[in-house]
């Protein structure tokens, strides 16, 4: 009984060792990433364990990780590992790269029009590797600007979600300056939207009624080509 229970445990340690171990094979992703990124404090590495139902063999020689052309060394990315010994095998490991960096976050939920305040918004350190609309890290970039859509508390706030304050608001008294030529003529008018610098909105001429469109200047101008 004890032979037998001697060759069945020699038997197990033989197959564990014709298999490579899946925790090197992890490791060797975790430091090729490593490598490709360089010292880089704000990165975190995150290789995803492997099945434990995997076998491939035990691979006498190092292994030769390397980054597919399709994958980023940003969020969530695929590492490729292969073994060139006797029994050659090919993996694909996936994994994740983020990236922490301070950013802006908005401290209490943001109605659609509210102008951001330095009370609106705190600082944290957040992975911005998911963050594809981007985000802002300096609050002085922010504040004064109007709420397009509603933004949660906790969450971070984007340049899609924020504009710049409006200069015109509808149904204001304007001034518009069209240019013929080289001749420039003022006249009065009244806003149909609001606008900010850069804006392209409509107002109506208070002498002919007519509705022109215009581009909203850094002095609340609106000019318009004739």
């Amino acid at each position: 009984m004890l032979i037998l229970a001697a060759l069945w445990m020699q038997h197990q340690a033989r197959a564990a060792e014709a298999h490579h171990d899946l925790e090197a094979i992890r490791q060797s992703v975790s430091e090729f990433l490593s490598h490709k990124l360089g010292a880089d404090p704000a990165a975190r590495i995150v290789v995803n364990p492997l099945d434990q139902r995997l076998r491939v063999a035990a691979c006498p020689q190092p292994l030769k990780p390397w980054l597919p052309s399709s994958s980023k060394l940003l969020g969530p990315t695929t590492v490729g590992v292969r073994c060139l010994g006797e029994s050659p095998w090919t993996l694909y490991v996936s994994a994740r790269i983020e990236r922490y960096t301070d950013i802006q976050i908005a401290a209490r939920p943001l109605a659609r029009g509210d102008i951001v305040g330095a009370g609106d918004l705190r600082t944290e350190s957040r992975d911005v590797s998911g963050l594809r609309a981007g985000f802002f890290e300096e609050a002085a970039e922010l504040i004064g600007k109007v709420v397009r859509r509603p933004i949660s508390a906790g969450n971070p706030v984007r340049p899609t979600q924020v504009e710049d304050s409006y200069l015109i608001k509808r149904g204001q008294k304007v001034v518009i300056l069209a240019r013929v030529g080289g001749l420039s003529v003022r006249m009065r008018g009244k806003a149909l939207a609001n606008g900010a610098a850069g804006d392209h909105i409509r107002i109506e001429n208070s002498r002919s009624d007519r509705i022109v469109e215009g581009v909203v200047n850094d002095a609340g101008i609106v000019e318009v080509s004739l």
